[in-house]
Protein backbone atom coordinates (compact mmCIF):
# COMPACT_ATOMS: atom_id res chain seq x y z
CA UNK A 1 0.00 0.00 0.00
CA UNK A 2 1.37 3.48 -1.08
CA UNK A 3 2.38 5.80 2.00
CA UNK A 4 0.29 8.50 2.13
CA UNK A 5 1.84 11.91 0.92
CA UNK A 6 0.64 14.88 2.39
CA UNK A 7 3.19 17.54 0.48
CA UNK A 8 1.61 15.67 -2.78
CA UNK A 9 -1.89 16.58 -1.84
CA UNK A 10 -0.68 20.17 -0.89
CA UNK A 11 0.73 21.00 -4.28
CA UNK A 12 -2.20 19.30 -6.26
CA UNK A 13 -5.05 21.53 -4.20
CA UNK A 14 -2.87 24.41 -4.77
CA UNK A 15 -2.43 24.07 -8.64
CA UNK A 16 -6.06 23.39 -8.95
CA UNK A 17 -7.02 26.47 -6.78
CA UNK A 18 -4.50 28.53 -8.68
CA UNK A 19 -5.81 27.35 -12.08
CA UNK A 20 -8.91 28.37 -11.39
CA UNK A 21 -8.10 31.72 -9.59
CA UNK A 22 -6.31 32.33 -12.97
CA UNK A 23 -9.31 31.35 -14.80
CA UNK A 24 -12.01 33.26 -13.38
CA UNK A 25 -9.98 36.59 -12.96
CA UNK A 26 -11.30 39.49 -14.93
CA UNK A 27 -8.69 41.56 -14.81
CA UNK A 28 -6.50 39.98 -17.78
CA UNK A 29 -3.51 42.05 -18.83
CA UNK A 30 -3.10 43.48 -22.32
CA UNK A 31 -0.07 44.24 -23.12
CA UNK A 32 3.17 43.36 -21.05
CA UNK A 33 5.71 45.79 -19.83
CA UNK A 34 8.14 44.20 -19.16
CA UNK A 35 8.79 42.01 -22.71
CA UNK A 36 7.24 45.31 -24.54
CA UNK A 37 4.43 43.66 -26.62
CA UNK A 38 0.78 42.87 -26.57
CA UNK A 39 -0.18 39.48 -24.76
CA UNK A 40 -2.48 36.58 -26.53
CA UNK A 41 -6.29 37.44 -26.31
CA UNK A 42 -8.57 34.94 -25.46
CA UNK A 43 -9.49 33.05 -28.50
CA UNK A 44 -12.38 32.82 -30.52
CA UNK A 45 -14.26 29.23 -31.33
CA UNK A 46 -14.29 28.21 -35.15
CA UNK A 47 -14.62 24.48 -36.69
CA UNK A 48 -11.83 25.93 -38.46
CA UNK A 49 -9.66 26.81 -35.83
CA UNK A 50 -10.88 23.38 -33.89
CA UNK A 51 -10.04 20.80 -36.81
CA UNK A 52 -6.54 22.87 -37.43
CA UNK A 53 -5.81 22.59 -33.77
CA UNK A 54 -5.17 26.48 -33.58
CA UNK A 55 -7.63 26.92 -31.03
CA UNK A 56 -5.98 25.02 -28.28
CA UNK A 57 -2.80 26.14 -29.19
CA UNK A 58 -4.15 29.38 -28.77
CA UNK A 59 -6.13 29.12 -25.32
CA UNK A 60 -2.46 27.72 -23.95
CA UNK A 61 -0.68 30.75 -24.99
CA UNK A 62 -3.43 32.67 -23.25
CA UNK A 63 -3.95 30.96 -20.37
CA UNK A 64 0.43 31.58 -20.29
CA UNK A 65 0.35 35.46 -21.22
CA UNK A 66 -2.92 36.02 -18.59
CA UNK A 67 -1.47 33.98 -15.33
CA UNK A 68 -1.49 35.34 -12.03
CA UNK A 69 1.36 37.68 -11.35
CA UNK A 70 3.09 36.87 -14.59
CA UNK A 71 4.87 40.00 -14.56
CA UNK A 72 6.46 39.57 -11.03
CA UNK A 73 7.35 35.78 -11.73
CA UNK A 74 9.30 37.52 -14.88
CA UNK A 75 11.07 39.70 -12.86
CA UNK A 76 11.44 37.30 -10.13
CA UNK A 77 13.37 34.79 -12.61
CA UNK A 78 15.41 37.79 -13.67
CA UNK A 79 16.74 38.74 -10.45
CA UNK A 80 17.56 35.11 -9.58
CA UNK A 81 19.67 35.08 -12.10
CA UNK A 82 20.55 38.62 -11.72
CA UNK A 83 21.64 37.44 -8.53
CA UNK A 84 23.16 33.86 -8.68
CA UNK A 85 25.41 35.58 -12.29
CA UNK A 86 23.36 33.57 -14.28
CA UNK A 87 23.58 34.15 -18.51
CA UNK A 88 26.12 36.13 -18.16
CA UNK A 89 28.43 35.95 -21.11
CA UNK A 90 26.58 32.29 -22.51
CA UNK A 91 25.28 31.34 -26.03
CA UNK A 92 21.84 30.75 -26.33
CA UNK A 93 20.49 29.44 -29.73
CA UNK A 94 16.35 28.90 -29.91
CA UNK A 95 14.66 28.11 -33.15
CA UNK A 96 11.04 29.50 -33.06
CA UNK A 97 8.87 27.64 -35.93
CA UNK A 98 9.62 25.28 -38.62
CA UNK A 99 12.32 26.76 -40.05
CA UNK A 100 15.71 25.08 -41.23
CA UNK A 101 18.95 26.11 -39.87
CA UNK A 102 21.28 27.93 -42.35
CA UNK A 103 23.51 26.20 -44.94
CA UNK A 104 27.25 27.13 -44.91
CA UNK A 105 28.60 29.98 -47.05
CA UNK A 106 32.20 31.77 -47.93
CA UNK A 107 33.40 33.37 -44.78
CA UNK A 108 34.84 36.95 -45.52
CA UNK A 109 38.57 37.63 -44.77
CA UNK A 110 37.75 39.60 -41.87
CA UNK A 111 34.91 39.86 -39.33
CA UNK A 112 34.63 42.85 -37.46
CA UNK A 113 33.10 42.68 -33.45
CA UNK A 114 30.31 44.74 -32.64
CA UNK A 115 30.70 46.41 -28.94
CA UNK A 116 28.60 47.55 -26.39
CA UNK A 117 26.75 50.77 -25.95
CA UNK A 118 25.51 51.94 -22.88
CA UNK A 119 22.35 52.03 -22.44
CA UNK A 120 20.21 51.61 -19.24
CA UNK A 121 19.77 48.33 -16.93
CA UNK A 122 16.59 49.61 -15.13
CA UNK A 123 14.30 47.23 -16.96
CA UNK A 124 11.28 48.59 -14.65
CA UNK A 125 11.81 51.64 -15.31
CA UNK A 126 8.67 53.40 -17.41
CA UNK A 127 9.67 55.42 -20.61
CA UNK A 128 11.14 58.46 -19.53
CA UNK A 129 9.32 61.09 -21.00
CA UNK A 130 12.13 63.93 -20.28
CA UNK A 131 14.17 61.93 -22.74
CA UNK A 132 11.61 62.89 -25.10
CA UNK A 133 12.01 66.21 -26.19
CA UNK A 134 8.71 68.43 -27.11
CA UNK A 135 8.30 68.08 -30.86
CA UNK A 136 9.50 71.56 -31.92
CA UNK A 137 10.06 70.84 -35.18
CA UNK A 138 8.28 72.60 -37.36
CA UNK A 139 8.88 70.75 -40.43
CA UNK A 140 5.78 68.61 -39.89
CA UNK A 141 1.92 68.56 -38.84
CA UNK A 142 0.29 66.91 -36.41
CA UNK A 143 -1.22 63.83 -37.65
CA UNK A 144 -4.79 65.48 -38.89
CA UNK A 145 -7.15 62.31 -41.08
CA UNK A 146 -8.57 64.07 -44.02
CA UNK A 147 -10.57 60.85 -44.79
CA UNK A 148 -13.28 59.47 -42.46
CA UNK A 149 -11.36 57.13 -40.50
CA UNK A 150 -7.69 57.11 -38.89
CA UNK A 151 -5.49 53.90 -40.40
CA UNK A 152 -5.16 51.39 -38.39
CA UNK A 153 -2.42 49.89 -40.75
CA UNK A 154 1.12 48.98 -39.15
CA UNK A 155 4.11 47.94 -40.45
CA UNK A 156 4.75 44.57 -39.69
CA UNK A 157 7.95 45.59 -37.14
CA UNK A 158 7.33 43.25 -34.25
CA UNK A 159 3.68 41.65 -33.77
CA UNK A 160 3.42 38.83 -36.13
CA UNK A 161 4.81 35.35 -35.45
CA UNK A 162 8.49 35.16 -35.21
CA UNK A 163 10.24 32.36 -36.60
CA UNK A 164 13.83 31.29 -37.68
CA UNK A 165 17.03 30.76 -35.90
CA UNK A 166 17.53 33.31 -33.03
CA UNK A 167 21.03 33.22 -30.97
CA UNK A 168 22.29 35.63 -27.70
CA UNK A 169 25.60 35.84 -27.52
CA UNK A 170 26.53 37.96 -24.28
CA UNK A 171 23.73 40.91 -24.49
CA UNK A 172 23.13 40.65 -28.27
CA UNK A 173 20.78 38.71 -29.94
CA UNK A 174 20.77 37.66 -33.62
CA UNK A 175 18.41 36.63 -36.17
CA UNK A 176 20.34 34.13 -38.49
CA UNK A 177 19.93 34.26 -41.88
CA UNK A 178 18.77 31.51 -44.40
CA UNK A 179 21.04 30.74 -47.43
CA UNK A 180 19.53 30.17 -50.53
CA UNK A 181 20.62 30.68 -53.77
CA UNK A 182 16.55 30.54 -54.97
CA UNK A 183 16.39 33.10 -53.19
CA UNK A 184 19.74 35.65 -54.75
CA UNK A 185 18.49 34.80 -58.10
CA UNK A 186 14.70 35.93 -57.27
CA UNK A 187 15.59 39.11 -56.17
CA UNK A 188 18.56 39.90 -58.68
CA UNK A 189 15.77 39.25 -61.21
CA UNK A 190 13.17 41.18 -59.68
CA UNK A 191 16.02 44.58 -59.51
CA UNK A 192 16.91 43.79 -63.11
CA UNK A 193 13.13 43.49 -64.27
CA UNK A 194 12.13 47.23 -62.66
CA UNK A 195 15.26 48.45 -64.26
CA UNK A 196 13.74 47.19 -67.56
CA UNK A 197 10.23 48.41 -67.10
CA UNK A 198 12.16 51.43 -65.82
CA UNK A 199 13.83 52.21 -69.00
CA UNK A 200 16.94 54.40 -69.13
CA UNK A 201 15.05 57.56 -68.02
CA UNK A 202 14.88 56.21 -64.59
CA UNK A 203 17.64 55.37 -62.35
CA UNK A 204 17.52 52.02 -60.40
CA UNK A 205 19.62 51.50 -56.93
CA UNK A 206 19.16 48.44 -55.29
CA UNK A 207 19.91 48.88 -51.65
CA UNK A 208 20.11 45.74 -49.51
CA UNK A 209 20.08 46.36 -45.53
CA UNK A 210 22.65 43.72 -44.59
CA UNK A 211 21.64 41.36 -41.12
CA UNK A 212 22.58 41.91 -37.64
CA UNK A 213 23.98 38.54 -38.20
CA UNK A 214 26.38 39.16 -41.32
CA UNK A 215 28.93 40.33 -38.61
CA UNK A 216 28.72 37.12 -36.49
CA UNK A 217 31.42 34.59 -36.77
CA UNK A 218 32.00 32.08 -34.40
CA UNK A 219 35.17 29.39 -35.15
CA UNK A 220 32.90 27.37 -32.29
CA UNK A 221 29.84 27.18 -33.93
CA UNK A 222 30.81 26.96 -38.15
CA UNK A 223 27.47 26.94 -39.47
CA UNK A 224 27.09 30.20 -38.07
CA UNK A 225 29.89 31.74 -39.50
CA UNK A 226 29.59 35.48 -41.28
CA UNK A 227 26.86 35.90 -44.00
CA UNK A 228 28.76 38.92 -45.36
CA UNK A 229 29.64 36.80 -48.98
CA UNK A 230 25.66 36.58 -49.51
CA UNK A 231 25.27 39.93 -49.98
CA UNK A 232 28.31 40.69 -52.57
CA UNK A 233 26.79 37.06 -54.41
CA UNK A 234 23.41 38.58 -54.40
CA UNK A 235 24.82 41.76 -56.44
CA UNK A 236 27.14 39.79 -58.57
CA UNK A 237 23.61 38.49 -60.15
CA UNK A 238 22.11 41.95 -60.62
CA UNK A 239 22.49 43.57 -64.00
CA UNK A 240 25.01 46.44 -64.36
CA UNK A 241 22.40 48.79 -65.77
CA UNK A 242 21.35 48.84 -61.29
CA UNK A 243 23.15 50.82 -59.35
CA UNK A 244 24.46 48.97 -57.19
CA UNK A 245 24.89 50.42 -52.94
CA UNK A 246 27.08 48.42 -51.21
CA UNK A 247 26.11 49.09 -47.77
CA UNK A 248 27.42 45.85 -46.43
CA UNK A 249 31.09 48.26 -46.66
CA UNK A 250 29.76 51.63 -45.15
CA UNK A 251 28.52 49.06 -42.50
CA UNK A 252 31.90 47.49 -41.99
CA UNK A 253 33.53 50.76 -41.75
CA UNK A 254 31.41 51.70 -38.74
CA UNK A 255 30.81 48.14 -37.10
CA UNK A 256 31.97 49.71 -33.40
CA UNK A 257 29.14 51.98 -33.56
CA UNK A 258 25.72 51.51 -32.74
CA UNK A 259 24.51 50.63 -35.72
CA UNK A 260 21.94 47.70 -34.85
CA UNK A 261 19.75 47.50 -31.91
CA UNK A 262 20.40 44.24 -29.94
CA UNK A 263 16.83 42.77 -29.01
CA UNK A 264 15.35 43.94 -33.00
CA UNK A 265 16.61 42.95 -36.11
CA UNK A 266 16.46 46.36 -37.09
CA UNK A 267 19.68 49.12 -37.86
CA UNK A 268 19.55 52.01 -35.74
CA UNK A 269 18.71 55.70 -36.92
CA UNK A 270 22.45 56.02 -37.30
CA UNK A 271 22.67 52.43 -39.29
CA UNK A 272 20.72 54.43 -41.47
CA UNK A 273 22.39 57.17 -41.82
CA UNK A 274 25.60 54.95 -43.03
CA UNK A 275 23.50 53.62 -45.22
CA UNK A 276 22.53 56.68 -46.91
CA UNK A 277 25.66 58.07 -46.90
CA UNK A 278 26.77 55.39 -48.92
CA UNK A 279 23.63 55.62 -51.31
CA UNK A 280 25.04 59.03 -51.90
CA UNK A 281 28.09 58.34 -52.74
CA UNK A 282 26.65 55.74 -55.67
CA UNK A 283 24.85 58.77 -56.44
CA UNK A 284 27.77 60.20 -57.13
CA UNK A 285 26.96 63.35 -54.39
CA UNK A 286 29.09 62.54 -51.62
CA UNK A 287 29.60 65.81 -51.21
CA UNK A 288 25.86 66.36 -50.95
CA UNK A 289 25.86 64.59 -47.70
CA UNK A 290 24.23 66.15 -44.81
CA UNK A 291 27.05 66.03 -41.78
CA UNK A 292 25.15 64.26 -38.82
CA UNK A 293 26.12 66.87 -36.25
CA UNK A 294 23.36 68.75 -38.17
CA UNK A 295 20.96 66.62 -36.93
CA UNK A 296 20.52 68.17 -33.42
CA UNK A 297 17.32 67.56 -32.46
CA UNK A 298 16.56 64.50 -31.66
CA UNK A 299 14.42 61.62 -29.83
CA UNK A 300 15.78 59.27 -27.42
CA UNK A 301 13.44 56.92 -26.13
CA UNK A 302 15.19 54.73 -23.63
CA UNK A 303 14.45 50.91 -22.10
CA UNK A 304 13.23 49.71 -25.60
CA UNK A 305 13.06 45.71 -25.87
CA UNK A 306 11.94 45.20 -29.80
CA UNK A 307 11.25 42.28 -31.80
CA UNK A 308 12.44 39.87 -30.23
CA UNK A 309 10.41 40.53 -27.04
CA UNK A 310 9.83 37.47 -26.91
CA UNK A 311 9.89 34.73 -23.52
CA UNK A 312 13.36 33.20 -25.43
CA UNK A 313 15.17 36.73 -23.95
CA UNK A 314 17.80 36.44 -22.07
CA UNK A 315 19.00 37.67 -18.89
CA UNK A 316 21.79 40.11 -20.78
CA UNK A 317 18.89 41.44 -22.94
CA UNK A 318 17.05 42.19 -19.89
CA UNK A 319 20.00 43.89 -18.54
CA UNK A 320 20.55 45.58 -21.65
CA UNK A 321 17.83 47.19 -23.05
CA UNK A 322 17.90 49.45 -26.55
CA UNK A 323 17.83 53.19 -26.64
CA UNK A 324 15.88 54.62 -29.33
CA UNK A 325 17.94 57.61 -31.09
CA UNK A 326 15.97 59.01 -33.70
CA UNK A 327 17.21 62.19 -35.44
CA UNK A 328 14.25 65.24 -36.85
CA UNK A 329 14.42 65.76 -40.56
CA UNK A 330 16.44 68.93 -41.15
CA UNK A 331 14.36 70.52 -43.54
CA UNK A 332 10.20 71.41 -43.60
CA UNK A 333 7.80 68.47 -45.46
CA UNK A 334 4.20 67.36 -45.34
CA UNK A 335 4.05 63.44 -44.96
CA UNK A 336 0.52 62.64 -46.77
CA UNK A 337 -0.40 58.41 -45.96
CA UNK A 338 -2.39 57.29 -49.00
CA UNK A 339 -4.77 54.34 -48.24
CA UNK A 340 -7.38 52.25 -50.76
CA UNK A 341 -9.08 51.68 -47.41
CA UNK A 342 -8.65 54.42 -45.26
CA UNK A 343 -7.83 57.68 -47.58
CA UNK A 344 -5.61 60.44 -46.85
CA UNK A 345 -4.11 61.27 -43.40
CA UNK A 346 -1.18 63.34 -42.56
CA UNK A 347 1.60 61.67 -40.68
CA UNK A 348 4.98 62.61 -39.30
CA UNK A 349 8.25 61.12 -40.22
CA UNK A 350 9.44 61.00 -36.20
CA UNK A 351 6.15 60.54 -34.02
CA UNK A 352 7.45 60.22 -30.12
CA UNK A 353 3.75 59.24 -29.44
CA UNK A 354 4.95 55.99 -31.26
CA UNK A 355 6.49 55.43 -28.35
CA UNK A 356 3.90 53.93 -25.91
CA UNK A 357 4.10 50.03 -24.25
CA UNK A 358 1.19 48.77 -26.15
CA UNK A 359 3.16 49.45 -29.54
CA UNK A 360 6.22 48.44 -30.84
CA UNK A 361 8.39 51.25 -30.38
CA UNK A 362 10.18 51.55 -33.87
CA UNK A 363 6.48 51.92 -34.97
CA UNK A 364 7.56 55.65 -34.33
CA UNK A 365 9.47 56.11 -37.69
CA UNK A 366 7.24 56.67 -40.78
CA UNK A 367 4.52 57.18 -37.80
CA UNK A 368 3.76 53.15 -37.87
CA UNK A 369 1.86 53.57 -41.37
CA UNK A 370 2.83 51.80 -44.80
CA UNK A 371 -0.48 52.04 -47.04
CA UNK A 372 -0.95 51.99 -50.40
CA UNK A 373 1.13 54.84 -50.54
CA UNK A 374 2.83 57.59 -49.31
CA UNK A 375 3.98 61.18 -50.74
CA UNK A 376 6.29 63.69 -48.75
CA UNK A 377 6.76 66.95 -50.10
CA UNK A 378 9.72 68.65 -48.66
CA UNK A 379 11.01 72.58 -49.10
CA UNK A 380 14.22 70.76 -50.34
CA UNK A 381 16.39 73.51 -53.15
CA UNK A 382 15.62 70.65 -55.84
CA UNK A 383 12.72 69.45 -58.78
CA UNK A 384 14.24 65.77 -57.94
CA UNK A 385 11.55 63.19 -57.18
CA UNK A 386 12.11 59.62 -56.39
CA UNK A 387 10.32 56.22 -55.36
CA UNK A 388 11.70 54.35 -52.66
CA UNK A 389 10.32 50.79 -52.49
CA UNK A 390 10.73 49.31 -48.86
CA UNK A 391 10.12 47.26 -45.60
CA UNK A 392 10.35 48.01 -42.75
CA UNK A 393 14.30 48.92 -42.46
CA UNK A 394 13.50 51.42 -45.29
CA UNK A 395 11.28 53.86 -42.51
CA UNK A 396 14.33 54.75 -40.72
CA UNK A 397 16.19 55.57 -44.22
CA UNK A 398 13.44 58.19 -45.45
CA UNK A 399 13.90 60.73 -43.22
CA UNK A 400 17.18 61.27 -44.24
CA UNK A 401 16.36 61.47 -48.25
CA UNK A 402 14.59 64.84 -47.40
CA UNK A 403 16.91 67.49 -48.24
CA UNK A 404 17.65 65.73 -51.77
CA UNK A 405 14.08 65.42 -53.55
CA UNK A 406 11.49 67.97 -53.80
CA UNK A 407 9.37 65.10 -53.69
CA UNK A 408 9.22 61.37 -52.67
CA UNK A 409 7.28 58.83 -53.17
CA UNK A 410 7.25 55.66 -50.73
CA UNK A 411 5.62 52.25 -50.81
CA UNK A 412 5.81 48.92 -49.84
CA UNK A 413 5.28 46.48 -51.77
CA UNK A 414 3.54 43.77 -49.22
CA UNK A 415 0.59 46.53 -49.79
CA UNK A 416 0.91 48.02 -52.83
CA UNK A 417 -2.77 48.32 -54.39
CA UNK A 418 -2.76 48.47 -58.32
CA UNK A 419 -6.70 48.84 -58.23
CA UNK A 420 -6.25 51.84 -56.12
CA UNK A 421 -3.24 53.10 -58.34
CA UNK A 422 -5.23 53.35 -61.63
CA UNK A 423 -4.56 49.39 -61.85
CA UNK A 424 -0.74 50.65 -62.49
CA UNK A 425 2.27 48.47 -61.68
CA UNK A 426 4.43 49.91 -59.32
CA UNK A 427 7.05 50.98 -62.15
CA UNK A 428 4.91 52.74 -64.51
CA UNK A 429 3.08 54.49 -60.79
CA UNK A 430 6.19 55.88 -60.95
CA UNK A 431 6.74 56.97 -64.36
CA UNK A 432 3.44 58.61 -64.49
CA UNK A 433 5.16 60.59 -61.24
CA UNK A 434 7.73 61.27 -63.61
CA UNK A 435 10.42 60.20 -60.90
CA UNK A 436 14.15 60.41 -61.48
CA UNK A 437 15.25 57.52 -59.07
CA UNK A 438 13.69 54.77 -58.08
CA UNK A 439 15.49 52.65 -54.66
CA UNK A 440 14.69 49.75 -53.71
CA UNK A 441 15.66 48.97 -49.72
CA UNK A 442 15.13 45.96 -48.24
CA UNK A 443 16.63 43.81 -45.50
CA UNK A 444 18.39 40.99 -46.69
CA UNK A 445 16.82 38.29 -44.39
CA UNK A 446 13.10 39.42 -46.20
CA UNK A 447 14.06 38.50 -49.56
CA UNK A 448 15.00 34.86 -48.31
CA UNK A 449 11.38 34.52 -47.67
CA UNK A 450 10.20 33.42 -51.92
CA UNK A 451 6.29 32.15 -50.90
CA UNK A 452 5.52 35.30 -49.28
CA UNK A 453 7.75 38.55 -49.53
CA UNK A 454 9.44 38.38 -52.73
CA UNK A 455 5.74 36.78 -54.37
CA UNK A 456 4.03 39.92 -53.42
CA UNK A 457 6.89 42.07 -54.71
CA UNK A 458 6.59 40.33 -58.36
CA UNK A 459 3.02 40.80 -57.79
CA UNK A 460 3.47 44.88 -58.29
CA UNK A 461 5.73 44.38 -61.56
CA UNK A 462 3.08 42.40 -63.30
Amino acid sequence: MKKFRPDALIFVVFITLFGIMNLLNPDKPTISLQENRKLTEKPIFTVESLFNKSYFTNWNNYYSDTILYRESLIQLNVNAKKNFGLGKDQISIVVVGNQPAPTKSPKPTSTPTPVESAVPTDINSPVPTDNIPEDTNTSSPSPVPTGTNEPIEEEPTGYGEATGMYITVGDETFKLDSYSEEAYDNYANYINKIKQLAGGDIEVYSMLAPSRSTYLALTKYDFLSSRAANVEQINSKIDSSVKNVNVLKTIVEHVDEYIYYRTDHHWTHLGAYYGYTELMKTMGLEKEIVPLEEYDEKLVVEGYLGFYNKPYLTQADYDNPDTIIAYYPTVDYTYTYHSAQYGTVEKRLINKERATPEKDYYLLFSDGGFGTYSVITTSADTDKSCMVIKDSFGDSLISFLLPHYKTIYVLDSRTYNKEYCDNLNIVDFAKSKEVDDIIVNYWITNITYLDDFMAKAYSTLD
